[in-house]
């Protein structure tokens, strides 16, 4: 773990709502100590309630998925969610250069 961080790039992406105004974002990356707190500060920053999360582990790389709702209960609009997904993929870069892997 943490020789690969860096050297492949983070993706992140969401996948259609809910009925109930909940999405699924997936976050793929390089198994990297600090990646997982990195994304979920930056989701708690962005003011989304985890709903549920799971995560796999496989070949170096990690790939997570949350079931988040805004914490107004509204949908995300499509701007909201490329901000999010900014957001995260901005917070596991920072943890990289931190050195934090």
């Amino acid at each position: 773990m943490g020789s690969e961080c860096g050297k492949y790039d983070a993706r992140a992406w969401f996948v259609s709502d809910e009925s109930d105004g909940a999405s699924k974002l997936y976050v793929q990356s390089p198994d990297c100590l600090g990646n997982l707190f990195a994304v979920v500060t930056a989701i708690v920053g962005a003011r989304l309630k985890i709903l549920e999360a799971g995560a796999t582990v496989a070949d170096g790389f990690a790939l997570d998925w949350f079931l988040v709702r805004a914490a107004d209960g509204r949908p995300m609009t499509p701007a909201r969610r490329d901000e999010i997904r900014g957001d995260v993929l901005a917070a596991i870069h920072a943890s990289w250069r931190r050195g934090a892997a």
